[in-house]
């Protein structure tokens, strides 16, 4: 009888609609160590690392935190390895939501071009789950708008879902019947006929026809209506509902001294329509009864609507460029010049010099959107502000990660000078945090960056040497060895390298097969 996990590796070649391969050719047997590894230490050490490292591996499926099994999975997706494939599928027929969402966009990546399988998104049963892999499938091209019509076909969809896919469908071009919202109407599930009623007003409906089931929730005492009006006004900001403002006036005639609704229709309003009375009116109101924090998270937000709108009025920002605090003066002036002058960086490089996080983290947004030549100069200035700054607000590093994901795909020459800046100064947190970024954008490593971390310590060590590695065919033994020590002698070592080490080394001595049969059979139904 065919041991457990080459039994477990047959199920998963079956449920991943493959046929599965003979027992005796799923993996070579073990080779002997490599001439100078392990040296004096003998056989049996060889052998026992690989229990150890399969050990590794399966804890990213164990007890852990939800954020710290999402992180471990996002960093074995990045690999894009296709022999991680019998994993992800998996992954995709658990009960667990989280692990099916991943196993399912794992499997999707690995295709060319990638693709989601929709057959799989249908199995997973839960609306959320299932809404959630649509929205990223859709995100990162792993699905085409018109295949949602195929979705919308589903027999006993959930209303919910049906109502969020047709109004996707429809603001991606595609042709929805608006009878197809209207027999929504009635259902029984509130959020199914709250969102109908949204969506056929996005289509030109007026609100006396299609608004009675949010005219039911408006009835309600304030208690029980708040949360409700919150997801009804965050589905027109989300969904960029323009026609919806007149319900948006509507809610917010309702909502008396409502503070943290009358923020929410803010945000809402100036979503669909900035430059509208009502959206005015709601601006200068909040603004003058806020504080300076409060004033602040305003900005932002109006700061993000400037990012994401071709046309966002720069008068907006007039209250802000008026006011006393230079952080507030700062927010204005750069929102004046991406809405008014977008070629004309410095106030926003002056933002970043503010030292202020959330407004930091603004304008890495912000880069997103530029052209690379300008979106360098915001993200080499970040990382010049955080190395001052982190000591006192460590989630600084957070921002320079994000900036060594984009430069490792963007600019690798200038994320290898930042790096040789940050290891001559003796900055090591600056450096893991860049390293860190390069490792999760799953760029193959440039030379540069390679020579200009290598001979440091800690940390930076092991992710210099995991950069070098996982993109090598051959690893020496001297290779094996550093992915061995990093993925288990180093508890120093974030757990999202330590299992891409593991994966590493098991690849590197052809153990990948039975690895991860023996993970397969302890993972939940």
């Amino acid at each position: 009888m065919p041991s457990l996990p080459v039994l477990s590796l047959a199920l998963t070649a079956l449920l991943a609609g493959a046929q599965p391969e003979p027992a005796e050719s799923l993996e070579p047997p073990r080779p002997p160590p490599p001439p100078g590894m392990f040296e004096g230490v003998g056989l049996a050490r060889w052998e026992s690392v690989d229990d150890e490292l399969v050990a590794e591996l399966g804890a990213a499926f164990g007890p852990a935190t939800a954020e710290q099994r999402d992180r471990i999975l996002q960093s074995l997706r990045s690999l894009h390895d296709p022999r991680l494939a019998p994993l992800f599928a998996r992954l995709a027929t658990t009960a667990r939501p989280v692990l099916r969402i991943h196993g399912i966009l794992g499997l999707g990546e690995l295709q060319t071009p990638p693709r989601v399988d929709l057959l799989l998104v249908r199995k997973v049963g839960e609306p959320q789950a299932q809404l959630v892999i649509l929205g990223e499938a859709l995100r990162a091209g792993m699905l085409e708008p018109e295949q949602l019509e195929d979705v919308s076909r589903w027999p006993n969809l959930d209303q919910t879902l049906a109502v969020l896919v047709l109004g996707r469908l429809q603001r991606a071009g595609g042709h929805v019947d608006a009878d197809q919202f209207t027999q929504m109407l009635s259902s029984q599930n509130r959020a199914a006929a709250i969102f109908a009623a949204l969506e056929l007003v996005a289509l030109g409906e007026s609100y006396g026809v299609a608004g009675a089931p949010i005219d039911e929730i408006l009835s309600l005492p304030p208690t029980e209506r708040s949360d409700v009006l919150e997801q009804v006004l965050e589905y027109i900001r989300s969904q960029r509902l323009v026609r919806a403002l007149p319900v948006v006036e509507i809610v917010v005639d309702q909502l008396g001294d409502d503070q943290r609704l009358r923020s929410t229709a803010l945000g809402s309003a100036l979503a669909i329509a900035p430059d509208a009375w009502l959206t005015r009116d709601l601006w200068s109101s909040q603004f003058a009864a806020e504080d300076t924090g409060g004033r602040i998270r305003l900005g932002l937000l109006a700061l993000h609507e400037a990012i994401v709108q071709d046309a966002f009025p720069a008068s907006l920002f007039e209250p802000l460029r008026a006011a006393d605090s230079p952080l507030l003066k700062q927010i204005g002036d750069a929102g004046a010049a991406v809405t008014s002058d977008p070629l004309n960086l410095t106030p926003v490089l002056e933002l970043v010099d503010q030292g202020h996080l959330q407004t930091a983290a603004w304008t890495l947004e912000l880069a997103v959107t530029l052209e690379p030549p300008l979106a360098l100069q915001i993200r080499q200035r970040v990382v010049a502000v955080a190395s001052r700054r982190a000591l006192q607000d460590p989630a600084f590093y957070e921002l320079v990660n994000n900036v060594g994901r984009a430069l490792a795909k963007q600019h690798p020459a200038e994320l290898a000078s930042l790096a040789t800046s940050a290891a001559s100064s003796d900055d090591r947190r600056l450096l893991t945090a860049l390293l860190a970024g390069a490792l999760e954008s799953g760029a193959p490593a440039d030379p540069s960056l390679i020579k200009a971390c290598q001979g440091q310590g800690g940390i930076s060590a092991a992710l210099c040497r995991l950069l070098e590695t996982r993109g090598s065919p051959i690893l020496s033994p001297g290779d094996q060895e550093s992915l061995v020590e990093i993925a288990l002698a180093r508890a120093d070592v974030p757990d999202v390298v330590r299992v891409q080490a593991a994966w590493l080394a098991l690849k590197a001595r052809g153990q990948t097969t039975p690895a991860l049969g023996r993970v397969l059979a302890t993972l939940p139904e």
